[in-house]
């Protein structure tokens, strides 16, 4: 059978970027279709869709099987029309890579421009503000991108089960928009863990599991964010450690502590029996069918109840930290650094 890929965008203007993606697929496919996007709602085009047609066909004139369209409408339609089977779309999005980008300035700016003063007084005073003001920004910036690693792994191994609906919901994008309502599903956490430190589960990917292969594919497409989480971990904790038995030391190491304290925090919350969590998705495939309606039932009520006994009820949340702290020791975080950290992150208390 003919494999046919889609790879549909505004392309206004032509990027490097589209040209890359569209010259390896069509290393790996026997018919590329690029199908630029007309809408007539949609102000302010750089260019017409005639001289991107231009563009695009100037540029790829050596790949004799890629060929430009254009469409209206619903892109599952255009692709079955088309008998296309996969639909590309960029890994990174200019969303999420703004975002790297914003990390990196103030990762950049922790390590080089922030010299701690040697006296204290107004000087000492304006560089805690402005250290924790700075680290606010870059532990937040990096558990969006950690929770964004979380759901894509969700999304990818889906993808692997045979739940191909993940690239048509734009999961595969590595897109903070594609990962449930913007609003409960990411400003709400980021407000919970900027107020109570609490590393709750944001994004969310909704999978169809009666498109997946068996039920051990569906506990795996459950249980592959966590590991992605855990891998975040591995990579932030070994990194701190190779840099701690350099001897160097910076502003951003307290911050980066902190970050890899997050990551343990999310890992073990993600990974409890409760319903709505990956821990109990992992396993719900081996519930009996019956209970499936009532779990449905108290799924948005169990996370819920969650939220509320961490704000109110005392000492709820104090196990769900020691636990944190406990498996930051085990892979060689300082704790020092973590309080560091933490002090600056809440920089307005």
């Amino acid at each position: 059978m003919q494999r046919i890929a889609l790879y549909p965008g505004s392309f206004d203007p032509v990027t490097n970027g589209h040209l890359d993606i569209i010259e390896r697929t069509a290393r790996h496919f026997d018919d590329v279709i690029v199908a630029v996007i007309r809408n007539p709602q949609k102000a302010g085009s750089l260019f017409t869709l005639e001289e991107r047609q231009e563009m695009l066909a100037e540029e790829i004139s050596h790949l004799d099987n890629v060929r430009i369209m254009f469409f209206k409408g619903l892109l599952v339609e255009f692709a079955k029309e088309h008998g296309a089977n996969d639909a590309m779309k960029p890994f990174v999005t200019p969303l999420s890579a703004a975002l790297g980008h914003l990390q990196q300035a103030t990762g950049w700016l922790m390590q080089n421009a922030l010299a701690k003063p040697d006296n204290a007084g107004a000087a000492a005073t304006d560089y805690m503000q402005l250290f924790g003001l700075v680290t606010f920004a870059f532990v937040m910036l990096g558990w969006v991108l950690s929770v964004m690693a979380h759901e894509f792994s969700h999304a990818a191994v889906a993808y692997l089960a045979g739940d191909h609906s993940v690239v048509q919901k734009g999961y595969l994008a590595f897109d903070p928009r594609r990962y449930g309502d913007v609003g409960t599903s990411l400003v709400l956490p980021a407000l919970v863990l900027a107020l109570g430190g609490v590393a709750l589960p944001g994004g969310a990917v909704y999978l169809r599991h009666d498109l997946m292969r068996s039920r051990l594919w569906r506990s795996a497409a459950s249980l592959a964010g966590p590991l992605a989480t855990l891998a975040v971990l591995v990579v932030l904790a070994s990194a701190l450690r190779i840099w701690e038995a350099a001897g160097a030391s910076s502003a951003l190491f307290p911050a980066l502590s902190l970050l890899a304290f997050l990551q343990a925090m999310a890992l073990i919350l993600n990974l409890l029996p409760i319903p709505g969590l990956d821990g109990f998705n992992a396993i719900r495939p081996f519930l009996p069918d019956s209970l499936a309606p009532m779990i449905r039932k108290i799924e948005g009520l169990a996370m819920v109840l969650l939220l509320l006994c961490v704000f109110l009820v005392p000492g709820f949340a104090a196990p769900l930290f020691a636990a944190a702290a406990r498996l930051s020791y085990a892979f060689g975080l300082d704790p020092a650094a973590i309080g560091e950290g933490w002090r600056a992150f809440h920089f307005w208390r």
